[in-house]
Parts: structure tokens; C-alpha cells; sequence
């Protein structure tokens, strides 16, 4: 064989275990991808705060409803206050809310028997309105809608009514009198306005087996929707009466009532809302 073809044949022999070192070497070696996918941790979602104005509605007696709902991560567990606008009328109330995540409350807006709405009214609820809570969402704590229900109506009811007792005293037969003043505010309640004259008539249960009789009746030419009026009766003649016609009673005192439109002139869309009874004392 001549020199230069086994120098050929020798060259060819080491390039064949060459290439079949390195093949082994790729199979084996992990790839740099493979390595950073195995190297990446989990990520986990932080804890969120947040709570909505849900809904806004009106039950079967048109009075106003709202119902928030806990969209955060997080449990609520804290004092808010809630401001609600139902046309020219406002409530606003510190509450508790206790939410858990996804739970939701709702509740009636005003005292019983609450705000109502009569027609097409405008109502604007507001939670978290002294923003003690720091949200992840700022902007879904208030709402605004125009709830309907049943047609245009007054609503006259009582929201003011006490009894101040000018002067107490103990008359020539040792019985405990005294004298004293009556202060009532009425407010339409409803979405219309009232344009015929109607009473307010003051009572105390002093007659025979504790009837009522009369005290006081003023009349009211008319009230706009959302409009109050104030009342501020004289002082009235002393209990003493009320003792005279009852006399096993003692150290009692009489029950002062006043009712709204009690000629009934005014169509109303709750009637059953305009009396309300207080003690003397």
C-alpha cells in the first residue's frame, strides 16, 4: 500500500470515532430551556379588597333597597357609612358590614317604614362613603338608577314627634301634674306633590277608660314632594285631667298621638303610616 493512500485511510478512521464522541455527548446534555422551565416558581395572586354597590331596587311597598356584595379576596369586617339620595330625600347611616368573600346584604333604606319611591324617582346609594377601606376597585361604591313603582303619589308621615315637659308641680290634692309642649315635624314622602288643605290633629288618652280626646288640629293648605313641615303646639293644659278621670292611676301619664291628614282628603301611597304615639314622660 502506498504511504499517502494509508495516511488517507488513517485520517478517515479518527474523523469516524470523532463524530461518534460528540453525538453521544448531544444525546446526554439537557437543553438551557429545559433547564429554565424546571427553575420557574408558582405565582400567587395577592389578597384583594373590595366592596359594591350590587343592586339597587323596590320591594312591593315601594320602599328603596340596596344590596352590596364583597367582589374582593379578603373578609370585610368593618364600620362604613352608607348615604342614599331617593329624589330630594337622604339617608345616611354608619353601619357594621361583616362580608365574607362573595357574600352580599341587603337592606331597607330608612326607618320603618322607610323611604319610598312613587313614579320614576332617581336614587343614588353610596357605601364606604368616609372610604375607610382601601380597594382594589374605588369607583363601583356608588350607583345611581331610576327606580319605578306604582304611579306619582304623596306620602305624608311623621318624622319628628316629642313631648317636653315645661313644668312639673303637685296640685292641692297631692297629685302629680304638669304642664307641658308638644313638637311635631310631616314630611311628604312621596314623588308628588299635595295641593289640597289637610289636618294634623294632636290627642291625648285622657278621657273615661282611656279614650283619646282632642288637643290640637292645625290645617295644612298643601306640601310639595320632599317637603317638611314644623309644629310647635302651646303648652298644653296639665295631666291633672287625666288623673281626674282615672283616678286609681297614679304616677301614670298620658299618651300623646298625632295623625297625619286625619280627615283622610289626601290619596296616599301608604296609609297605614301616618299616626304615631308617644309617651308624656
Amino acid at each position: 500500500m502506498k504511504k499517502s493512500t494509508f495516511v488517507l485511510f488513517l485520517f478517515v478512521i479518527i474523523l469516524g470515532f470523532n463524530c461518534l464522541e460528540f453525538a453521544e455527548q448531544k444525546k446526554i446534555t439537557p437543553t438551557a430551556t429545559k433547564v429554565q422551565a424546571q427553575s420557574v416558581p408558582g405565582v400567587t395572586s395577592p389578597l384583594a379588597v373590595d366592596i359594591a354597590i350590587d343592586k339597587i331596587f323596590a320591594d312591593e311597598h315601594c320602599r328603596v333597597w340596596v344590596r352590596w356584595i364583597n367582589k374582593g379576596t379578603v373578609k370585610i369586617d368593618k364600620v362604613m357609612r352608607e348615604s342614599v339620595v331617593v329624589g330630594s330625600m337622604q339617608s345616611s347611616d354608619l353601619n357594621h358590614v361583616v362580608l365574607a368573600p362573595g357574600a352580599v346584604f341587603a337592606h331597607g333604606v330608612g326607618a320603618d317604614p322607610g323611604i319610598k319611591v312613587s313614579g320614576g324617582t332617581m336614587v343614588t346609594a353610596h357605601i364606604d362613603a368616609d372610604n375607610v377601606l382601601k380597594e382594589k376597585d374605588e369607583n363601583n361604591n356608588r350607583k345611581t338608577i331610576t327606580l319605578t313603582c306604582g304611579k306619582p303619589l304623596p306620602d305624608l308621615i311623621p318624622t319628628y314627634f316629642q313631648c317636653h315637659t315645661l313644668q312639673s308641680y303637685t296640685d292641692s290634692q297631692g297629685r302629680s301634674c304638669k304642664v307641658f309642649a308638644v313638637s311635631i315635624s310631616v314630611r311628604n314622602m312621596g314623588n308628588r306633590d299635595i295641593t289640597v288643605p289637610f289636618t294634623v290633629k294632636l290627642e291625648k288618652n285622657s278621657g273615661p277608660n282611656l279614650s283619646y280626646v282632642h288637643m290640637k288640629t292645625f290645617t295644612v293648605p298643601g306640601l310639595v314632594a320632599g317637603g317638611e313641615l314644623k309644629f310647635t303646639p302651646e303648652p298644653q293644659a296639665d295631666s291633672c285631667s287625666w288623673y281626674l278621670q282615672n283616678p286609681g292611676l297614679t304616677f301614670l301619664h298620658p299618651l300623646i298621638r298625632v295623625t297625619v291628614d286625619s280627615g283622610g282628603v289626601v290619596t296616599e301611597s301608604l296609609e297605614n303610616n301616618n299616626q304615631e304615639t308617644i309617651s308624656s314622660l
